[in-house]
């Protein structure tokens, strides 16, 4: 899956229902090398959670 459709399907949820002022909380867990971190961080040009969290934020 790429990490837009990640954000999309996963992410994008819960972090509306913080705006909206609700808690939320996105974990990563897994093995060693699976993915965690570039799910989380992301590249320069597959942006993570935290960057298109950041970026939907501001640019609401």
């Amino acid at each position: 899956t790429s990490q837009k459709h990640f954000y999309i399907s996963c992410a994008h949820p819960p972090i509306c229902k913080f705006v909206e002022g609700n808690d939320c909380i996105l974990f990563a867990y897994g093995t060693t090398s699976s993915g965690k971190s570039y799910t989380i961080r992301g590249t320069p040009n597959e942006l993570g959670v935290i960057p298109r969290t950041i970026h939907n934020l501001f640019n609401s």
